[in-house]
């Protein structure tokens, strides 16, 4: 019966796989000790990124406002935006669950059209209203045409819901500030 020779090789590799978990564990040890933060384990991120997380959101946001003001173009209303119209952007009816995904809702008439992102590093919603003619009811406190920009403290992403917010008369209380024109608000 012959011997069966086992490579060097794979001890090698053996030892090698060790020393990448080890130093993967102690990578994961450090970031726990050099100020990451996680959110409902949502998320850990360095707390200087989380800026950087909401102007991600707020890039996706611009993509959807963009989209939107072509088919505004093309159909002279908001009317018609949603799921295929927005530039492969991710858009729902309904409450936002991240950053990839926006929720929309489109004032009666199409005059109006409300959006908005969670983001899950800071918990803030974000989003804009874009009003275009006349609007019949006001949308967290906005009447006159133009394109305006809220942050939003929020406690979940369920509460990150366009349609809930264009039923919204005013800013909601516990808003930093009204929605801007000046761009996103910074809270």
């Amino acid at each position: 019966m012959r011997a069966l020779a086992v490579p060097k090789v794979s001890a090698g590799l053996a030892t090698r796989a060790g020393l990448v978990v080890l130093a993967l564990l102690v990578l994961l040890a450090g970031l726990g000790l050099a100020g990451c933060s996680s959110v409902a384990n949502d998320v850990a991120a360095p707390l200087g990124v989380i800026k950087d997380t909401d102007v991600t959101v707020e890039t996706t946001l611009q993509a959807v406002l963009q989209a939107a003001e072509v088919g505004l173009e093309t159909r002279g209303s908001f009317a018609g935006f949603g799921p295929g119209s927005s530039s492969g952007t991710n858009v729902t009816p309904g409450a936002s669950s991240g950053p990839g995904q926006v929720s929309y809702a489109v004032t009666p008439g199409g005059g109006g059209l409300v959006i908005a992102a969670w983001n899950k590093a800071d918990r803030h919603c974000i989003g804009a209203v874009d009003v275009h003619g006349t609007i019949p009811v006001s949308v967290l406190g906005i009447t006159s045409p133009g394109e305006y920009y809220f942050v939003a403290p929020a406690a979940s992403s369920s509460a990150c819901d366009a349609a809930s917010l264009e039923s919204e008369g005013s800013a909601p209380s516990g808003w930093p500030e009204a929605p801007s024109t000046a761009g996103w608000p910074q809270i």
